[in-house]
């Protein structure tokens, strides 16, 4: 469970400049998508890659996180969203 005195938005580097923004919710469930940091190799200025946010429980993170590391990003968008 989310309190406020948790830290609720984690990045994840997975790779080059682009990075993991999870967002922990109430109830195990979290937020994602793929971002861009403006600096490389330090997590700051971020935008979006994809418009879509993948929405999935806590106990999937480490699934998620390789899935976005091999760079299939289906999970989140497709080429045309770019």
């Amino acid at each position: 469970m989310v309190s406020a005195n948790m830290i609720s938005r984690v990045y994840h580097h997975v790779g080059h400049d682009n990075y993991l923004e999870v967002d922990y919710k109430e109830g195990g469930w979290l937020h994602s998508r793929i971002m861009h940091s403006k600096d490389y190799n330090r997590p700051s200025g971020f935008t979006p890659v994809y418009k879509d946010v993948y929405i999935f429980r806590e106990e999937d993170l480490p699934d998620v996180i390789k899935t976005a590391q091999s760079g299939d990003h289906g999970l989140w968008g497709s080429d045309e969203d770019y």
